[in-house]
């Protein structure tokens, strides 16, 4: 999982266009989704496991 997310976040390129926390945003829920079987409740499950720091700049 770790290295998934890493893979993604250290990306050439997307770092600087994005924002990391716009990379958190975007890139967090799919690689993790992806290992648990995806799914709309994997997804809600996943949401509620996010840092409280990320729900506040929604």
């Amino acid at each position: 999982m770790l290295a998934t997310m890493t893979a993604a976040a250290t990306s050439p390129g997307i770092t600087t266009v994005i924002g990391q926390t716009d990379i958190d945003r975007w890139l967090w829920p799919r690689p993790v989704a992806a290992l648990y079987g995806g799914g709309p409740a994997t997804a809600a499950k996943l949401r509620t496991l996010r840092p409280a720091h990320d729900r506040r700049h929604r």
